[in-house]
């Protein structure tokens, strides 16, 4: 049972980043479907976006209402996260060689 479990998953995720590479640069993705790409849970990709040190997304939809300062703020709407966005993000992060040089990056 457990196997015939994993094995879904596996074949899901396999699925998923055959979608992704065959998508063209401009397609939008959801957290989720970002989050098998990536490697991360999609509460992870929520919780970046927040924090504002994850992959760039756009807002989709939504209400865009003006504030008493004049500014025009987004209500609503769902984050999409462009594929060359999601790439140029993946390529611009740290690469290492091993644990030690990792180590020895978050200590400086």
């Amino acid at each position: 049972m457990q196997t015939a479990v994993l094995t879904a998953t596996s074949d899901l995720r396999s699925a998923i980043r055959r979608e992704f590479e065959a998508a063209p640069a401009d397609a939008l993705f959801d957290q989720n479907f970002i989050a098998v790409i990536i490697g991360r849970s999609p509460r992870w990709v929520e919780n970046s976006r927040h924090a504002g040190h994850g992959p760039p997304y756009v807002r989709t939809g939504g209400r865009f209402v003006r504030n008493k300062h004049g500014l025009v703020q987004i209500y609503g709407g769902s984050a999409r996260y462009r594929k060359s966005d999601v790439l140029a993000w993946l390529d611009a992060q740290p690469r290492f060689r091993d644990t030690a040089e990792h180590r020895m990056a978050l200590c400086a």
